[in-house]
């Protein structure tokens, strides 16, 4: 769909390409575009070319847009067009180079747009790229992620019944959009886990850790993360409950966390 309107978009020519790992893949988008169309737009329709993976279209300015299939296992046929919008799926897939070195620069010339698509694979250029588009990092850029639950025409029991199928890691990563394997982004509320949060921590015998609203690990009273970073992704804090009559320690407890954040209770 947004192929589709970025061929509509009203200008005197338009050139976009969708992109993929294989050219399967990329022509299944390609042919969706050229069916939606033939479906709903059928006069806009100027020359449709399967053979070369081309669809020309008549633009809401009445001129002409066309959208080209490519694939990204051969990066020399993504070289030299200047471009004003490029669709990518399963980005994830892609070599690390493809993006900054063959599609991407391909936008600069005609200050295009892009739509990258995929599903998380752990660190690489993809995981970069989206975090780019989090915390105001780049102004250009917007990045989100969804649980495959919101989408209204897959069953959500279906997909709950993966969950006891699948590795633990491979369901957060198919299902729930998750990129395994990088450090966990600092909880924007609490600020947790902390380089500087104390190591140690001494507390009246029963008092209850507040825990923070959006991250759910401790908290102390002044809103900040009791624990105190030690690695990616791991925080610790040794907490001993003293005892009524101060004859010491009662107990002490560790708490732990990795991605997805969870913390370990006595």
């Amino acid at each position: 769909m947004e192929a589709c309107a970025g061929l509509l978009e009203p200008r005197n020519a338009t050139l976009g390409w969708v992109v993929a790992p294989t050219y399967d893949l990329t022509k299944r988008i390609w042919q969706r575009v050229v069916q939606t169309f033939q479906e709903k737009l059928p006069h806009r329709v100027k020359l449709v070319l399967p053979r070369e993976h081309r669809l020309l279209v008549v633009n809401l300015a009445g001129g002409i847009s066309e959208v080209r299939a490519k694939s990204a296992d051969q990066p020399a046929g993504l070289l030299g067009e200047a471009l004003d919008f490029v669709v990518v799926d399963e980005a994830s897939q892609l070599r690390d180079d493809i993006w900054p070195s063959y599609i991407m620069p391909r936008l600069i010339d005609r200050r295009g747009w892009s739509l990258v698509i995929s599903t998380p694979n752990g660190p690489g250029w993809f995981y970069e790229e989206y975090r780019r588009g989090q915390r105001n990092r780049d102004a250009d850029y917007q990045s989100w992620s969804m649980p495959s639950w919101t989408n209204p025409h897959v069953s959500a029991a279906t997909i709950e019944d993966q969950r006891s199928r699948l590795p633990d890691e491979t369901f957060r990563q198919q299902f729930i959009g998750e990129f395994i394997g990088v450090p966990p982004e600092p909880c924007l509320t609490c600020g947790g886990p902390r380089k500087d949060a104390p190591a140690h921590l001494t507390l009246p015998d029963g008092q209850e850790i507040p825990r923070c609203a959006s991250c759910e690990l401790p908290m102390a009273p002044d809103g900040l993360c009791l624990l105190r970073e030690t690695g990616p992704g791991i925080g610790i804090v040794d907490i001993d409950y003293v005892l009524p009559s101060g004859e010491g320690a009662d107990h002490g407890l560790l708490l732990k966390y990795s991605r997805p954040r969870t913390v370990a209770r006595p």
